[in-house]
């Protein structure tokens, strides 16, 4: 059992902290250097080769919008049904909270922490302002918060083979100096470890790519910054923060953590590997192909600028080069031997290199998981048909990555819910649409008003509703649902008194193609009553419609690449294929 007011054991896992931190080191420059190859070399001061194709950028932007591009929807399954009213109240409140807390912006910046190493969110109360439950006795009100945690600060339990076995982790975070000191909340013995940071003194860190950093940075500060550390033991469930010094025995603060985790921290990794419990980062897979990439283009770029096309003659010929040299496109010209004037080229990029590259392209695609069809940069089948079965299948290759995020989401999100249910202090309160209805109703959670818990219910994400959707998305699936669901149903809905309200359809069409226009064309009035007889008007009983299915194949991009190297390579494609070259591969 760890004891920290015994000054022995805090110094012995202060060592261990630091010790750990040192071994991460190699992970940290590896870290660094991904992300020097994504920022590429226009940014700020980044030192890198030139990048005529930044593919690892590109990858990164699609995976993001894939895995995090909006706020997770959540959903809060019951099977109790007295609390089907609260629940409901309560799901419509955290969703509420995720908006306010933008939590889609944490969430990116978690998951691409994690594409370029491993993600660590901390999760946990911060003083809020003061709330009067009773009229002249105000209680202090805690807000939840969740961040995101820079690798360079973070370290965990390094001799731990998985994070199921970790016996501590932490991050380390700057404070005012001079109102620590000048605080009376903290032992004084403890501060006396806490020392201001020179950054001049500091390792290379990946918030410094892109700035040039000198020795006067120190002096351009005005506010005297220390370093300290949170360090949770899960087992003991404690959180002890000491000052970031080798010498240092005495904890600033110990707090106990209550969350449904054993810890403040939660990790996001994609690829484990086994018997460490450091992931496999998938940027790391893609590092060494967008180099080779970018190698070849700059090569190739090279042979490009020393191309040259040069005019060569006989000697003594140059009478005829003269005529040749003077003459006008289209111009008639006569010359003693038409050999002893000739136009050369040399240089040029190598069509064998261009093949390569072509090459390296098409694997970087299959390695990231078809970025291509994920990024939906262009049809990737000769047909619609097929490209929609294209489409389907990469959806399967990068659910696990979806997954992965959607299950450590649910951790965040609990989290969240647990501070919801046991705040004794703030009122909760939104709306929430009645179900069949276009009303709603008031939800609100009053403190001593939550009559269930976690165990009441499970929580659960909407599916895709952390991949973007873009406007004119939302607009085709709503034509696609009106077309061929609802529209050919329209006589059996009528029968069943539902009616379709077109109007909201003209509506929402409007707004999800910023369309206003569409207004225009209609002039929105009160319903025509029916005749007098009651009989509403029948459809034809035969009608004749004819339908033609025309195949046209489109270019794709793999389908020109393939042409590309086939050509470098001195082959013969078909004239059809080479006459897609010039074809769009965009939809």
């Amino acid at each position: 059992m760890f004891d920290p007011s015994d000054p022995d054991q805090v110094s012995k896992l202060n060592k261990a902290v630091r010790a750990s931190h040192r071994k991460l080191e190699s992970f940290r420059k590896q870290r660094l250097d991904l992300i020097r190859e994504f920022t590429g070399p226009y940014y700020g001061d980044n030192s890198v080769e030139e990048q005529p194709v930044n593919m690892l950028a590109l990858t990164v932007d699609i995976y993001l919008m894939l895995l995090a591009g909006s706020n997770p929807q959540v959903i809060l399954p019951c099977w109790r049904q007295e609390l089907l009213p609260d629940i409901a109240d309560l799901e419509a409140i955290v969703n509420r909270e995720l908006g306010e807390m933008r939590f889609d912006k944490t969430l990116r910046r978690w998951v691409q922490e994690a594409i370029f190493c491993i993600g660590i969110l901390k999760c946990g109360l911060v003083d809020g302002d003061y709330v009067e439950l009773i009229p002249g006795e105000p209680m202090p009100a805690q807000n939840y918060f969740a961040e995101v945690v820079d690798f360079d600060d973070f370290v965990y339990d390094t001799d731990a083979s998985s994070w199921e076995r970790i016996t501590f982790l932490g991050d380390r975070y700057q404070v005012d100096y001079d109102a620590v000191m000048q605080s009376d909340e903290f032992p004084r013995a403890a501060k006396a470890s806490l020392k201001p940071y020179e950054m001049q003194d500091e390792e290379d860190r990946a918030s410094h790519v892109g700035i040039e950093q000198g020795n006067d940075q120190q002096e351009e500060s005005f506010i005297r910054k220390a370093y300290v550390w949170d360090i949770c033991l899960p087992e003991e469930k404690l959180v002890i923060t000491i000052a970031d010094n080798p010498n240092a025995s005495i904890p600033l603060k110990v707090v106990e953590w209550n969350g449904t985790t054993n810890s403040p921290y939660h990790v996001l990794r994609f690829l484990d590997v086994p018997g460490n419990a450091m992931p496999l980062a998938p940027g790391a897979l893609l590092k060494s192909l967008n180099r080779t990439l970018n190698a070849l283009y700059r090569k190739m770029v090279r042979q490009a600028e020393r191309q040259k096309s040069l005019g060569l003659y006989r000697l003594g010929a140059q009478d005829d080069a003269k005529r040749v040299q003077e003459a006008s496109d289209g111009d008639l010209i006569g010359i003693t031997d038409p050999t002893n004037v000739q136009e050369v080229s040399f240089g040029g990029a190598s069509q064998e290199n261009l093949a390569f590259a072509l090459q390296i392209r098409q694997t970087f695609g299959e390695v990231a998981g078809n970025i291509d069809a994920l990024g939906g940069l262009g049809p990737q089948a000769d047909t619609a048909r097929q490209d929609a079965m294209l489409a389907s299948t990469v959806s399967k290759k990068a659910a696990k990555m979806s997954l992965v995020v959607v299950d450590a989401t649910v951790e965040v999100i609990k989290s969240l819910i647990h501070h919801i249910v046991n705040d004794p202090v703030r009122t909760y309160s939104t709306t929430r649409p009645i179900q069949g209805t276009s009303l709603e109703a008031l939800a609100e959670l009053s403190p001593g008003d939550r009559p269930f818990n976690l165990e009441d219910f499970r929580v659960e994400i909407q599916p895709y509703s952390m991949t973007y959707r873009s406007p004119s998305e939302r607009a085709a699936d709503l034509k696609g649902v009106f077309l061929e669901l609802i529209f050919p149903m329209l006589p059996t809905l009528q029968q069943q008194g539902i009616n379709v309200k077109l109007q909201s359809l003209f509506e929402l069409l409007a707004k999800y193609l910023d369309l206003p226009e569409i207004y225009q064309l209609f002039e929105f009035t009160a319903p025509v009553m029916i005749g007098g007889d009651g009989e509403q008007p029948q459809q034809p009983q035969v009608s004749h419609r004819t339908y033609e299915r025309v195949n046209r194949s489109g270019a794709t991009s793999r389908g020109n690449a393939a042409t590309m190297m086939q050509l470098a390579s001195g082959g013969n494609p078909q004239q059809a294929q080479v006459a897609k070259l010039s074809q769009p591969t965009g939809v």
